[in-house]
């Protein structure tokens, strides 16, 4: 199940398996012992590297409809007329598509590091996209480094939406990548509004840069699969969390 779903509840687990949550949770202490599991409030996570990053397509393929059902609710803090930074990633593709499709959305301007996400708006005329330029990623299609960050630090926007590759309660949301981290950080500083977009598998799971503290997000975004409590914990810390 943490393979299938990166995350498992106590509670689902005793039920599932008809035992009580003092031996889930012992089987949990020894996974986390022999180093494929990380304990969280109220279950487990997978453990996932703090560098390497897994190609876009790869990324795209996991936890796709909760990545679908934060896109739609991303999608309602979008009007016409706006302007946008959109990280990249597999999420914000996803909104991305969303908007795409949403044909009450009559103009939109997006800055946007992810090529893939530049080419696939760029072709509908609605929308204004312009890209910082700098270093390719290769695995990831995306733009990073000093030059990108010197473009987007002349620009403002609205919202900007922001991925990540973990989030912690205790150090906020991260990424394997620093140059991908320090992007997301200009993004945040340039934008009026800042919104993370985190599939619950991201949760509990701890990645090499830290992008910023949640306390710095004017909202996170996940699905239904967190557990409510710790989607609880999150807010009673000050963080304005939206299970969908």
């Amino acid at each position: 199940m943490l393979q299938a779903e990166g995350h498992v509840a106590l509670q689902v687990l005793a039920d599932r398996f008809g035992v009580s949550v003092m031996t889930v949770r012992r089987d949990l202490e020894r996974l986390e012992q022999e180093g494929k599991a990380r304990r969280v409030h109220g279950g487990a996570v997978a453990v996932g590297p703090l560098w390497d990053t897994e190609p876009i397509e790869q990324k795209a393929a996991v936890h796709s409809e909760e990545k679908r059902r934060i896109a739609q609710h991303a999608r309602t803090l979008v009007q016409s007329g706006g302007a946008i930074f959109l990280d990249a990633g597999s999420t914000t593709m996803e909104l991305a598509r969303q908007w795409l499709a949403d044909l009450s959305l009559t103009s939109l301007t997006v800055c946007t590091p992810d090529l893939q996400i530049a080419w696939l708006l760029a072709r509908d005329l609605r929308f204004t996209v312009l890209t910082p330029g700098g270093r390719v990623d290769g695995r990831t299609g995306s733009l990073t480094g000093p030059f990108a960050d010197q473009v987007l630090r002349q620009l403002r926007a609205d919202l900007a939406f922001i991925g990540c590759d973990a989030v912690t309660l205790r150090d906020g949301a991260m990424s394997t990548r620093p140059e991908q981290a320090a992007l997301k950080r200009t993004m945040m500083e340039c934008s009026l509004q800042s919104v993370l977009l985190a599939d619950a598998s991201k949760f509990g799971r701890m990645s090499l840069a830290v992008i910023r503290p949640l306390q710095d997000f004017d909202m996170v975004i996940t699905d239904a699969g967190m557990p409510v409590d710790a989607a609880d914990e999150f807010r009673q810390s000050g963080v304005e969390l939206v299970r969908v």
